[in-house]
């Protein structure tokens, strides 16, 4: 539990930027999910989609993917692009933009690796008192 509550404070300080929308999940469940500065509103179907799209298809775990995808919650005036990888097979992140710009493959990409470095970091730190 604790060490649960030491990423959520790490990820809401960190996933803050680009994104509208950030996730980071396991291989079956949501451990956080981020909401930008903007005013977003999220619902409880745009995260079953989300999450239904994520774990049913395992594409989507095993490489680097970026798609768009329709949240009518967030938006629903057009399709937002949706960042998704899997750095292992339980620990995933999520970002969604309504950019369509391809640089920001490039950006959530190394935003993503910058996570993964740290939260292993701290997963490392609490550990070691367990």
């Amino acid at each position: 539990m604790k060490i649960i509550f030491l990423f959520e404070l790490f990820f809401i300080k960190f996933l803050k930027g680009d994104a509208l929308l950030s996730i980071v999940l396991t291989h079956h469940e949501i451990i956080s999910i981020t909401l930008s500065d903007a005013i977003v509103s999220v619902t409880a179907s745009d995260v079953l989609l989300i999450q239904n799209l994520i774990f049913t298809s395992d594409s989507l775990k095993l490489t680097e993917s970026w798609l768009p995808i329709c949240l009518t919650g967030i938006s629903d005036a057009g399709y937002l692009q949706m960042y998704c990888y899997f750095f292992e097979p339980n620990f995933g992140i999520i970002f969604i933009t309504e950019s369509q710009e391809n640089s920001y493959f490039m950006k959530f990409c190394d935003q993503s690796r910058e996570i993964y470095e740290v939260s292993i970091s701290i997963l490392s730190f609490c550990l070691k008192f367990l």
